[in-house]
């Protein structure tokens, strides 16, 4: 039995269906090897745009053609949101913002495999993950990037907070799934709503996360599962010391409709990072 209100707003499963999940893990994942705890380089010049200029405008093609129609039926305009207030009162209505892709990823009861519906329900998540998170950055850039911080950022978030208030034993925890647990190369994506946050809060979290993979890792001795989630912990401590110095991102002002300060505006012609 559901535990989440039913939704007022569904899903377009003509555009949001097993098959569209399953393209989006593929091209997100493509290079990496079966079981394989870690990326290989091409694959994380891909993600992170580290490759040629042609390059990072096919993937971002890619990305565009596979999934545009998907974001695009619960844009603004079709599925609005309430205004933002806080991250607090964001965080509170979690469950109500996130409903019609909870749906989407609870287990059903009945089906005569236990096992294959909670893998489903798993990769899923994931799926909504970067569809939201990533392939959203890549397909909205430029003067198109606010939509990101302010509507799909929001949904990612609320979907991540419910996920992570579900025990580790429960099948909504879907970041513990046995598929993705050792394998930072894939539970990694659960968690980078939180390092897109401008809540401190939320980065406290990820590094919290961050610390476990790493503790996990080291158990397993995989070193180079260390290495990966190491990487990130770096580019986790870059994004938190922007928050710490302006208590938010300033390269996103211009895109949200916020005013920039004149230091915020100095910092950010002298070299400021732009990225999250």
């Amino acid at each position: 039995m559901s535990t989440h209100p039913p939704p007022t707003f569904t899903l377009n499963n003509s555009l949001c269906n097993p098959t569209f999940y399953t393209t989006i893990r593929s091209i997100w994942f493509s290079d990496v090897p079966p079981n394989s705890t870690t990326p290989p380089p091409s694959l994380s010049k891909k993600w992170f745009g580290r490759g040629t200029a042609a390059e990072n405008s096919a993937f971002d093609s890619l990305c565009t053609s596979t999934a545009r129609g998907a974001l695009d039926s619960i844009s603004p305009k079709n599925y609005p949101l309430p205004s933002f207030v806080d991250h607090s009162t964001d965080e509170a209505a979690a469950i109500t913002l996130a409903a019609p892709f909870l749906s989407e990823i609870e287990v059903k009861e009945g089906t005569g495999d236990d096992a294959a519906e909670y893998r489903r329900a798993a990769e899923t998540a994931l799926s909504l993950f970067l569809l939201l998170d990533q392939f959203s950055r890549n397909i909205f850039r430029g003067e198109r990037q606010g939509v990101v911080y302010t509507h799909y950022d929001r949904l990612s978030l609320a979907l991540l907070k419910v996920i992570l208030s579900a025990s580790d034993s429960n099948p909504a925890a879907s970041d513990q799934h046995p598929l993705f647990l050792s394998s930072p190369a894939l539970r990694t994506w659960f968690y980078m709503p939180l390092m897109h946050s401008e809540a401190l809060a939320d980065h406290d979290l990820l590094s919290a996360l961050q610390w476990k993979m790493i503790a996990e890792a080291q158990v397993r001795g995989d070193e180079g599962a260390v290495e990966f989630v190491g990487e990130g912990q770096k580019f986790e401590e870059m994004h938190r010391r922007i928050l710490e110095r302006w208590g938010r991102y300033p390269h996103r002002n211009e895109a949200v409709g916020r005013s920039t300060g004149a230091e915020e505006e100095e910092w950010l012609r002298g070299g400021g990072e732009r990225f999250g």
